[in-house]
């Protein structure tokens, strides 16, 4: 197994605090703590059931997150479909994020 890998895997209620503060870290200081309380909301929002919620490990830290929500769409016809929630990527290595990381070596 790569070391530098992205394991992706279903979250779990042992990650909640880590998915909070990676939203409060990922989206800083003025806007960090109001999106992990939206967060917070929707991890206990229970009409919004079903929530799927990934989570990538990078060694042993949460190192990114997205979720999917249900919604109702009500038209003359009635849909349902699942919308991303907030997506968050921690920063690795001081100001280089994963992102530019993958970018730079996809490979790992």
């Amino acid at each position: 197994m790569n070391s530098h890998a992205f394991q992706f895997r279903l979250a779990c209620d042992k990650d909640r605090e880590h998915v909070l503060a990676l939203h409060r870290d990922a989206f800083g200081a003025e806007e960090g703590e109001g999106i992990a309380n939206l967060v917070e909301e929707k991890l206990d929002d229970l009409p919004a059931e079903p929530v799927y919620s990934f989570v990538a490990d990078w060694g042993d830290q949460v190192a990114g997150r997205v979720s999917f929500a249900a919604v109702r769409i009500e038209t003359d016809e009635e849909a349902t479909a699942q919308i991303p929630a907030p997506l968050a990527i921690v920063k690795l290595d001081g100001c280089v994020g994963i992102r530019g990381r993958y970018r730079s070596n996809p490979t790992g």
